[in-house]
């Protein structure tokens, strides 16, 4: 286990400007892309359609997720990897603006497009941009020092969102609260771009 704390430390001195960016981009991201994905059942109930077609929804998610997330990444290798996610946080939080008000199916499943694709997506362009930005022998170190923060995104969303639904009797504001992350971590990983201009 000492082992274990000695190479996150390692990681810690290692880390630059540009990890802290990335690391708040996706915390900012995860965050919100969680607190969707936990609570999007419970919101599609409360605006009113009927179970067997939200567990539908629900389970199409995952569906629309596989191309995503293997098609996407893939295309790193072609255009920038910093673009090409960032149009993906993008695609998020447009997502998230999508159920608020929705009372029709076909928003339900734009909603699960957009969604998904996104969600198959933000992991792997993770990975891809720490391998871009940090390859070599301190691609490790970092990721697992930058997975402790991301671990607490994933529980803090759903956390925050189970609160403010409590708090407005609506899961909206939420929604539009993880929209507005969503949106703030695109300038915060296009800024980190080892091609920006120092």
């Amino acid at each position: 286990m000492g082992g274990v704390y000695r190479a996150l430390l390692d990681g810690a001195r290692q880390a630059d400007r540009g990890f802290w960016l990335i690391t708040a981009a996706f915390f900012l991201a995860l965050a919100a892309m969680f607190g969707m994905l936990f609570h999007q059942v419970a919101y599609l109930q409360d605006l009113g359609f009927p179970p067997q077609g939200v567990a539908a929804a629900a389970g199409a998610v995952g569906l629309a997720s596989l191309p995503a997330r293997f098609l996407l990444p893939a295309l790193s290798d072609l255009l920038s990897p910093w673009w090409l996610a960032a149009a993906i946080l993008a695609a998020l939080a447009a997502s998230a603006l999508l159920l608020p008000g929705a009372g029709a199916w076909w928003r339900v499943y734009a909603y699960v497009g957009v969604f998904g694709a996104a969600f198959g997506a933000v992991l792997p362009m993770r990975a891809a941009i720490m391998a871009r930005r940090f390859g070599g022998p301190r691609y490790g170190r970092l990721m697992g020092l930058q997975q402790l923060f991301l671990a607490l995104a994933t529980a803090a969303g759903p956390f925050l969102g189970g609160l403010v639904r409590d708090a407005a009797g609506s899961y909206t504001p939420a929604w539009l609260a993880a929209s507005a992350l969503c949106l703030a971590a695109v300038p915060l990983l296009l800024y980190a771009s080892p091609t920006r201009r120092r």
